[in-house]
């Protein structure tokens, strides 16, 4: 998607910060005519924009994480669900996905 945007199509994307201001960020989505549907934890958005702008917003600093809201099963709205991965308190699916994924990639960052 990013090397072949289909024209006139959007993606919904979960993007972590590492180091962006929050306004910085959603003015810089808006400028990509794109959306925050939802502040997720940890620092992390569900944005909606163009296939054209995922490059754009690729190139961006301050950004830790960029993944499809498909790959992590994450919708536009979510139901609570109230409890704990790995110690850290969670408050719906989408938070959960997100700390088993950071676990996913702490594993493989072990193995190399």
């Amino acid at each position: 998607m990013r090397d072949d945007p289909i024209p006139d199509e959007t993606v919904r994307l979960v993007v972590e910060q590492s180091n962006a201001e929050r306004d910085t960020f959603a003015s810089t989505v808006d400028e990509l005519s794109g959306s925050i549907e939802r502040e997720l934890r940890f620092e992390s958005y569900l944005i909606e924009i163009p296939q054209s702008a995922v490059e754009d917003l690729c190139e961006l600093s301050g950004l830790a994480r960029i993944e499809t809201a498909n790959t992590l099963s994450i919708t536009a709205v979510e139901d609570s669900v109230d409890s704990e991965v790995d110690g850290k308190e969670v408050e719906s699916e989408a938070d959960r996905k997100m700390v088993e994924s950071e676990r996913a990639n702490v594993d493989e960052s072990d193995r190399d």
